[in-house]
Order: structure tokens, then C-alpha cells, then sequence
């Protein structure tokens, strides 16, 4: 089950402007290839950022909200592939890297069904000893 279709696709950019990007053959026709490989790759890189918090796939109400996300990350792909890149994409792009890192770390949750806290990564080395033997009152000096 992927995060978006061809259909949000349209509905976000228009389909004039998915058929310029996904047209790869200069007939004037969409390519679905590279309508899917854009939209897989999306869902490639959404699962990336979430795998290390969330258990995959996502209940529905999640991957609705993941939705724009995915878009933008496939448009993107379609632009960069196709040479049309423009600083709107770019930054929509950049956008949704941001939200999919926020996810990952904890920063932004998805809803209620969020891990409380999510997993418990260490920073740093962890050092455990025994208790001190010598010090100001064992030694009488305190």
C-alpha cells in the first residue's frame, strides 16, 4: 500500500504539470513508469525515516498524513529526472525531509497510536562502576 497515487499526484500539482514531468518519451503522454518509480521511491524513503520508530505498514489514519509528504518527494524525483527542477520543488522537497526526520526523532508525532517515546537510542558511552571506596568519610576526613 503506498502513501500516494497518480490521482494526488494531479490533484496537488495539476495534470498538465505530471504529464510535462512524467512524459519521457516527448509524445506528450505520461509515462507510468516513471510515474511509479518516482511514487515507489517516495515510499522508499518515508519507510526509511519512520522504520526505526514505527512498525510498518502504517494504520490508514497515519499514511493519510504522510500523504503530502509523498507527493512532494515524488515530484521531486519527477523534476530531477525530467531536468525541470525548480526552486518550489526543491523547497517542498526539503520541506518534507524535515517533517519525515522530525517523525523519525520523536519531534513530531503521527497520533495517538505514537510510541510513548519511542526507542530508547543512547548518546554517547554509558559507564557503570562500583560504589566508591575511599572517600572524605571512610577515610575519616570529612
Amino acid at each position: 500500500m503506498t502513501y500516494a497515487s497518480e490521482v494526488d499526484l494531479d490533484a496537488a500539482y495539476g495534470a498538465e504539470a505530471i504529464t510535462a514531468l512524467a512524459d519521457r518519451d516527448g509524445d506528450g503522454a505520461r509515462d507510468a513508469g516513471a510515474i511509479d518509480a518516482a511514487l515507489q521511491d517516495a515510499d522508499a524513503e518515508i519507510d526509511a525515516y519512520l522504520s526505526s520508530r514505527y512498525a510498518l505498514p502504517l494504520p490508514d489514519g497515519q499514511r493519510r498524513f504522510l500523504r503530502r509528504y509523498a507527493v512532494d518527494i515524488a515530484v521531486y524525483r519527477l523534476s530531477t529526472d525530467a531536468g525541470l527542477l525548480n526552486d518550489d520543488r526543491r523547497a517542498r522537497f526539503r520541506d518534507a525531509q524535515k517533517a519525515l526526520k522530525m517523525l523519525g526523532s520523536g519531534e513530531l508525532r503521527l497520533g495517538a497510536s505514537d510510541p510513548p517515546g519511542g526507542p530508547r537510542v543512547r548518546k554517547g558511552p554509558r559507564f557503570r562502576s562500583a560504589p566508591r571506596r575511599f572517600s572524605r568519610d571512610t577515610m575519616g576526613l570529612g
